[in-house]
């Protein structure tokens, strides 16, 4: 048989094979239903039996012999060392030296607490913290974990002390029983709680917020206080704020402020202070005041700076505002300020304001004046006086801060006005010209001026 013939028998067979497949693919697919499924679970294949297994009483017989025991492991007290840092002893100045305060903080600055020297500080575990970790106990409350310690040089001794479910006192690992930390300088991190008062949030430009500005010393109290105001009237002014919400305080070296609802208050170390943040004048320098404050526990501190302010100001204006006119009698003198025509006595007080020179004459002006809450130039009128042998009327020019002033003289007849500097260490030296009120000065004036 030829191969042509046997290839053409073997695509014959390989036909009809295929067909038949063909078919039978056709009829179960027209007759799906006749495809029977069983609606029973498998039945589970069961494992052989563990050979190992023993009853309870030869596992009762195991425990005899070794003499097995139940029992919780023993607690052992935590290593804090890696976690506390010691800050040392608060230097807030109204804190008396036989009570200082430690401090500490768990977590970098995080959470800080203080104690007494001997004195319980107690822990907890706060787990639900991400991560959980160990802080101190809120208002301190007693926990079965505590710190006591006391001050050695720059070093905290530390002791850690710890109850178990038993209520005995934990003992081991020795190590961790008691150690020693160097005192930490306290920084601020990122990481820090927030530090405010009222509504400033406390850095290093808390005072320039609070709107301070620092001139000098108040020559107009200096001179016009008396005794009032002789405690404060050598000492620097800084004004907070403006308008009718400023006020004015009056410090020295070393002198305390705390803050009190919201604003500055001088204070004295003791229950004035205790509780309260509390500033501290560190250093007074021509330019420079440096406080230092700490919050009103005492556990952290800022120092602060504030430029002394200068306000530019022109005396000689006054030669143009003032003019003598007249004198009316011994003791009222007319002057020409601006356009009109003004009876001064003296000791009378003219402010500066938007309107031109005001006279101030009522007890509300005046306290409004002294309390800052209007500001403006000031010209006092001394009256009288005799300078060189000549007889002259003088006054008192202040500026807007009252921190610098200029004699004025005013020449009668004649009403050229001359500007005298004084120096501020002689602010009081009025004593040395005496008030003259000579027959000779009244014949060259007019003995009256017309009726006001």
């Amino acid at each position: 048989m030829s191969s042509r013939t046997l290839y053409i028998i073997n695509c014959c067979l390989f036909a009809a094979v295929a067909i038949f497949i063909l078919l039978a693919l056709g009829y179960f697919w027209a007759n799906p239903s006749t495809i029977s499924v069983s609606e029973e679970p498998p039945k589970k294949r069961l494992l052989p039996k563990n050979p190992f297994t023993k009853g309870e009483n030869e596992y009762l017989a195991i425990q005899e012999a070794l003499h097995l025991q139940f029992g919780t492991p023993p607690m052992q007290l935590p290593n804090l060392r890696p976690l506390l840092v010691f800050y040392g002893p608060s230097d807030r100045p109204d804190i008396p030296k036989d009570s200082t305060l430690l401090y500490f903080s768990l977590g970098n600055g995080k959470n800080m607490g203080s104690t007494a020297p001997g004195e319980k500080l107690y822990l907890m575990y706060d787990a639900k913290g991400a991560p959980p970790e160990y802080i101190f106990s809120p208002k301190n409350q007693p926990t079965p974990i505590w710190l006591e310690a006391d001050l050695k040089g720059k070093e905290a001794i530390v002791k850690v002390n710890m109850f178990d479910e038993n209520g005995k006192l934990v003992q081991t690992p020795p190590v961790n029983k008691e150690f020693s930390l160097q005192e930490r300088e306290f920084t601020r991190t990122a990481g820090s709680p927030p530090w405010e008062l009222g509504k400033w949030k406390v850095d290093g430009t808390l005072l320039a917020r609070q709107r301070a500005r620092w001139f000098g010393e108040d020559l107009f109290l200096e001179k016009h206080g008396g005794q009032e105001f002789e405690n404060i009237a050598k000492k620097e002014r800084i004004d907070f704020g403006e308008g009718q919400e400023g006020y004015s305080i009056y410090v020295g070296l070393n002198d305390l402020l705390v803050w009190k609802g919201d604003h500055w208050e001088i204070a004295r170390a003791g229950k004035e202070t205790e509780g309260l943040p509390l500033m501290q004048v560190k250093k007074v320098d021509e330019r420079l005041l440096t406080f230092e404050l700490w919050d009103k526990d005492g556990k952290h501190k800022i120092t602060l700076n504030l430029l002394k302010s200068k306000e530019p100001w022109s005396p000689q204006q006054v030669e143009k505002d003032f003019k003598f006119v007249a004198t009316r009698t011994r003791s009222q003198y007319v002057f020409e300020i601006g356009n009109e025509r003004v009876i001064l006595k003296p000791n009378d007080w003219l402010l500066l304001t938007d309107k031109g020179w005001e006279l101030l004459d009522t007890e509300q002006e005046i306290d409004a004046y002294v309390d800052r809450k209007i500001v403006g130039p000031m010209f006092v009128f001394n009256g009288m006086v005799k300078a060189d042998d000549k007889q002259v009327l003088l006054g008192t020019l202040f500026n807007a801060t009252r921190t610098e002033m200029q004699k004025i003289e005013l020449m009668p007849p004649q009403s050229n006005t001359h500007i005298i500097n004084v120096p501020k260490g002689q602010a009081n030296n009025d004593s040395e010209r005496e008030d003259v009120f000579g027959s000779d000065f009244f014949q060259k004036f007019h003995e009256s001026i017309e009726e006001e």
